[in-house]
């Protein structure tokens, strides 16, 4: 028999895998939009813009690849999903 926190966890996967949102299937990486990974430039506005292409494209994967970026405030949307690699550092 499940536990609650068992069919909890059960019932949260089964829920996510047959109704979010499959986002992944465009990867908009931050880098073709202008980012910069060398942490000199501020990367915000690239990085919005990038938000902004995967929202037009109906959602997608925001990929930020290893680097050290310096940004302000951002803000996702449905059907997107933010991929951070390891060995990031942001300002």
């Amino acid at each position: 028999m499940l536990t609650s926190s068992k069919h909890r966890a059960v019932t949260f996967l089964i829920f996510t895998l047959l109704f979010a949102p499959h986002a992944t299937s465009q990867i908009f990486n931050i880098l073709d939009f202008g980012a910069h990974k060398g942490g000199s430039v501020h990367s915000t506005e690239a990085i919005r813009a990038v938000i902004l292409a995967a929202k037009a494209a109906g959602g997608g994967t925001v990929y930020i690849p290893p680097g050290n970026y310096v940004t302000g405030p951002i803000e996702l949307g449905s059907n997107l999903v933010l991929h951070i690699e390891p060995a990031i550092e942001y300002r």
